[in-house]
């Protein structure tokens, strides 16, 4: 069990994950459409290199990279800083393009580009290369200043281009970055990306428009020093896209969350201006996807799911390993991407990780490279495309005294859509454990019933529009609970001497009975839930009797029935006198005396202050008012407060689901309670789900023993019983589970209850 301040420090760390993955939910829920916002990367790929921008806003670069400063590789692949290194004078940076090569550019947080590395330059009779500068600026002209307008770059292996805030492009070659062009016939430009030789930009509009290097004007040498769009290239629309939310190469996601690529079918040639394209075509098996990179023959996104999806000539499949991820990118053989906590995971080709230990390896599983770089957050919103909101357990409506999950049944709830088509919400499809229900539109739970106990189930929630169409599927898993119940006492060899018959039994079943109710010769004897014997006197002898024993709940729900029958032994005593005729045995009367319970409890991991605590119990009495036996207890939710993070408000909302009650004494009053505790939700600002719900429960039961304090308890007035009890770890809490074990799980937690009649 955690001490409490561990738990909390466990907590604060946990708590700032689940905050940055809320952010970007809340981003989508607050931001202009998709179409007029730019995305602009922190993570970037080359051809064998990776470049980030880290939290402190540094670059640092890793992979076949060239250091500002250091001389040019000769052709072909080659290792030259395999571990990630800072790129000096970069910084302060917030978005950054690898580009191809050795060549590389960043935008600064001034607005300022600066770019840095070498390129290379063909030509008829040798290959040259120009080296640029020391993170050498983009610059009004030779002798001009800084341009402090730009948004987003991107670069090949010796042009680049970039956004100004004003939505018009400008390019450059590389080592000539004073020297740049505005591209024609474009003016609303959101954010650029390079695909090889051709350069692309997404259009406020949600349209793509592409221009291209094309052949030389001088030499007609292809990829000469002189490049067409230098001297007024002219943007080129991509027919039939719409609703572009970021590019990347010759592709783009679309705000429905779809991947569409196309192909440059026509380059310029000498004087001409333009190009054409294949008609794009929609990348089936992707899912939905809000972040993707491109090169030829290696693709990777980022779907809604957090999940990382790659494909190449093959069809799209998922990466193992990479969880949480919000943002990627790929090189030639490999990838890497950055996850919710800061962190890059990378794979595929080992020369080019960033870690020398596996420079050798021609493939590695996903790995953080050598010193662990944290990668900043990548600039603009994430379009939310969920059908369906997540799931969030209400408490039950149902009327049938259970909560979400039963041994048997499950109540599936969910939320509205946050995008309803415009052809109106027409209802719901549900499916279980192979049945499946329609639901209205106005409703948002249904229940299954005739489950099996103990087994693990998976609900699919479509949401189906007026014009037939339907969402993707909503999955919620759930684990049914295990079936508790009485079983019926199981008899041993009984102990016979004359007429008394001493019989002796054992409970059976997986709920431990609270009492026993004895019945023989004409009398009904109730026994506590503890006792596995009983001597039965004043019987015949030679006489066969009929023995009935009945297991009970505390509740009277359930009950087993045992019986068995014995004969007495001769009675050896001599024939007593006649005696007066004997006053019949008093059958007492047991019956259920309910108090309403007030009080408090503090989880020493949530809160310092007590939270409320309000429900009934019970217990069984006598005609005599006499205490014989645990009744019931059922407690209501209950909510915690806290601050995390020193400012952060957090809520979570604790249930109790009892599982076993027994007497441990009846005067002075004791009585233990078995039951779980479960998490139904932790809400930060009170409103935005982190964790929790109905099967979110400890994994053991929690004992809470309550006896009566120095006032004493009375059946005709009541009293106050209090105890102390511990918290498991708990299970079942979806995907940031591991926030709330730390929230609850905890030692020496007192609770008090005031019942009166």
């Amino acid at each position: 069990m955690p001490h409490p301040a561990l738990a909390r420090e466990r907590w604060r760390a946990l708590l700032s994950r689940a905050v940055a993955c809320c952010a970007l939910l809340l981003a989508a829920l607050t931001a202009l459409p998709a179409a007029a916002q730019a995305e602009f990367a922190t993570l970037s790929t080359g051809a064998g290199k990776t470049c980030a921008v880290t939290t402190s806003a540094d670059v640092t670069c890793w992979g076949a990279y060239t250091a500002v400063g250091g001389p040019p590789p000769p052709p072909g692949p080659g290792i030259f800083t395999p571990e990630p290194t800072t790129v000096p004078a970069a910084a302060p940076a917030k978005t950054v393009d690898a580009g191809e090569q050795g060549y590389q550019c960043a935008v600064r947080t001034d607005g300022s580009i600066g770019c840095w590395g070498w390129a290379w330059y063909f030509d008829q009779d040798y290959w040259p290369t120009r080296n640029v500068a020391p993170v050498g600026l983009v610059k009004t002209g030779v002798s001009g200043t800084a341009i402090t307008n730009f948004a987003d770059v991107a670069v090949n292996d010796r042009e680049g281009c970039a956004v100004q805030s004003t939505g018009r492009v400008r390019c450059w070659q590389a080592g000539a970055e004073a020297i740049n062009d505005e591209i024609a016939g474009i003016t609303d430009a959101t954010a650029v990306t390079s695909a090889g030789e051709a350069f692309c930009a997404v259009r406020a509009t949600g349209g793509v428009a592409c221009w291209d290097r094309g052949l030389s004007r001088t030499t007609g040498i292809m990829m000469g020093p002189v490049a067409v769009w230098t001297k007024g290239a002219t943007a080129t629309n991509v027919p039939g896209i719409a609703g572009a939310v970021s590019a990347s190469g010759t592709c783009a996601v679309l705000d429905d969350g779809k991947v569409t690529c196309w192909t440059i079918s026509h380059r310029p040639k000498k004087d001409e201006e333009y190009v054409s394209f294949t008609t794009p075509t929609v990348v089936e098996g992707t899912g939905k996807v809000w972040r993707m990179a491109s090169r030829p023959g290696n693709n990777c996104a980022v779907r809604i799911d957090t999940k990382v999806v790659c494909w190449g000539s093959g069809a799209p499949a998922v990466v193992d390993g990479v969880d949480l991820a919000t943002d990627v990118s790929v090189g030639d053989g490999f990838a890497c991407a950055r996850d919710a906590d800061a962190k890059v995971l990378c794979w595929g080709a080992g020369k080019y990780l960033g870690n020398a230990a596996v420079a050798d390896l021609p493939q590695s599983p996903p790995a953080t490279p050598t010193g662990n770089p944290q990668v900043a957050g990548s600039i603009g919103p994430r379009p939310e495309l969920y059908p369906l909101a997540p799931s969030r357990p209400l408490p039950s409506t149902n009327g049938g005294g259970f909560g979400e999950v039963t041994a048997t049944a499950i109540i599936v709830r969910w939320d509205a859509p946050l995008n309803v088509p415009e052809s109106g919400l027409k209802g719901y499809e549900v499916t279980l454990g192979g049945q499946t229900k329609s639901v209205p539109p106005t409703g948002d739970a249904t229940q299954f019933t005739g489950l099996t106990p103990s087994t693990s189930y998976t609900a699919n929630v479509i949401a189906i529009d007026n014009d037939g169409g339907r969402s993707e599927p909503l999955v919620i898993q759930y684990t049914t609970l295990a079936d508790l119940k009485i079983g019926p006492p199981a008899f041993e060899d009984p102990d016979i001497a004359g007429a008394e018959i001493t019989i002796h039994w054992h409970p059976t079943g997986s709920l431990a009975p609270v009492s026993f109710l004895l019945e023989v010769n004409n009398q009904q004897i109730s026994l506590p839930g503890s006792a596995r014997s009983y001597t039965i006197t004043g019987l015949a002898g030679s006489t066969n009797y009929l023995i009935r024993l009945t297991a009970r709940d505390g509740e009277g729900q359930q009950q087993a029935t045992s019986e068995v029958t014995y004969r007495t032994e001769p009675n050896t005593l001599p024939t007593p006198s006649p005696s007066p005729t004997p006053v019949p045995t008093r059958v007492p009367v047991i019956a259920e005396r309910v108090f309403t319970a007030k009080g408090t409890t503090t989880i020493a991991t949530l809160t310092k202050s007590p939270m409320p605590v309000t429900g009934r119990v019970s217990v069984m009495v006598n005609d005599l008012s006499e205490i014989v036996g645990a009744g019931s207890i059922t407690l209501n939710d209950t909510q915690g407060r806290s601050t995390a993070l020193g400012f952060l408000p957090v809520t979570a909302t604790i249930g109790f689901a009892t599982s076993q009650v027994t007497l441990s004494q009846a005067s002075p009053l004791a009585l233990s309670y078995k039951l779980r505790v479960k998490v139904k939700s932790v809400k930060a600002f009170g409103a935005i789900p982190l964790a929790g719900g109905n099967n979110c429960q400890t994994k053991q039961l929690t004992t809470i023993p309550l006896a009566s304090t120095a006032g004493g308890f009375s059946v005709a007035s009541g009293g106050t019983l209090a105890g102390n009890y511990a918290i498991s770890d708990l299970n079942g809490c979806g995907l940031f589970g591991g926030l709330v074990t730390p929230l609850v799980a905890s030692t020496g937690n007192p609770m008090s209850l005031t019942l009166t009649p």
